[in-house]
């Protein structure tokens, strides 16, 4: 019987089945859930097909169940993910044609940053691995920049208008020795210095002159009011010097220069009248540098010409 709490109670299993609740069939009739899954049941292991309509087999399913068409469906999808995988090649292959494309995929952006990053990348220094340079290494080297002491610039207008050319800090001693020894034997070393920068041309020199660095030669030094006191004396290994000397600012420098061996290199001292940031911005000092500069590569192209001939006639 029923309670007020909505529960159902029956006295016995009999009592149960007789008065358990039904449901409505699909085919209309009335039946209860456990006769349905009986009757089912019962079907199934006769071996007697199911009438009932939901669990006929509809006609689509049919159809797939087909083995053939099966078969057929297992093509047709094969076929499609091989037009799938070809057209991801397609586009991986012009991706990788593409450096914009692929940079912007890989985070790095476009042409002109995959650009800088490789020229970026080839000045990583890798200790002893980089390529040989096939230019002469002509270097402007700054001197201690204070207010009222530097070279106003006029170093590095210098350096840009000479091809080639590369302008450095007097800090950058090891950096330029090391520049200088990636170029063949064969190629002119020009070391033009103020002040400070005067100072370490001619102790790259000194270095230069020594069996670690294979006694490299420095064609042309150029020292413009240099500073210290134990640059004096120009090594061997320097062709020649032109030494640039204020008679203005004699605190700032250590005097004339002196040839170690004046039979291997020529030093020109000269007295100017210029102050020592002025020294750098006169026209005839820089005319005289340049000047120095040009006799320098017009013998080296002049000795490669000869060696060229030479080798061609033997």
């Amino acid at each position: 019987m029923k309670t007020n709490s909505g529960t159902i109670h029956y006295a016995s299993k009999s009592d149960y089945l007789n008065n358990r609740p039904s449901y409505i069939a699909e085919d209309g009739g009335v039946a209860s859930k456990t006769s349905k899954v009986t009757d089912s049941a019962e079907k199934a292991a006769s071996g007697v097909k199911s009438e009932n309509k939901s669990a006929d087999i509809s006609e689509r399913a049919k159809k797939l169940a087909n083995k053939d068409n099966l078969k057929k469906n297992g093509q047709e999808i094969a076929g499609a993910g091989k037009k799938i995988l070809e057209e991801a090649k397609d586009v991986a292959s012009s991706t990788l044609k593409s450096p914009g494309l692929l940079n912007n995929f890989l985070g790095i952006g476009g042409d002109d940053d995959a650009k800088a990053e490789v020229a970026e990348a080839k000045e990583v220094d890798t200790k002893g691995l980089r390529p040989p340079v096939r230019e002469p290494a002509i270097f402007f080297i700054r001197g201690f920049e204070l207010i009222g002491l530097n070279d106003g610039g006029e170093l590095k207008t210098m350096a840009d208008n000479i091809p080639g050319a590369e302008y450095f800090s007097w800090q950058d001693e090891d950096k330029m020795i090391e520049e200088i020894k990636r170029r063949p034997m064969d190629k002119p070393v020009v070391l033009v210095g103020h002040g400070m920068g005067a100072d370490s041309a001619v102790n790259i020199a000194q270095k230069l002159n020594k069996a670690e660095h294979g006694f490299r030669r420095v064609d042309l030094l150029v020292t413009m009011n240099s500073f210290g006191f134990d640059n004096d004396i120009i090594p061997q290994n320097v062709g020649k010097n032109l030494n640039f000397i204020s008679d203005e600012t004699s605190l700032f420098n250590d005097g004339p220069n002196i040839a170690r061996k004046s039979d291997l290199t020529e030093v020109m001292n000269e007295l100017r009248t210029e102050g020592h940031d002025d020294i750098v911005e006169s026209s005839e000092v820089q005319f005289k540098i340049f000047n120095g500069i040009n006799d320098i590569l017009f013998d080296w192209k002049n000795a490669r010409k000869s060696q060229s001939q030479d080798s061609k006639s033997s």
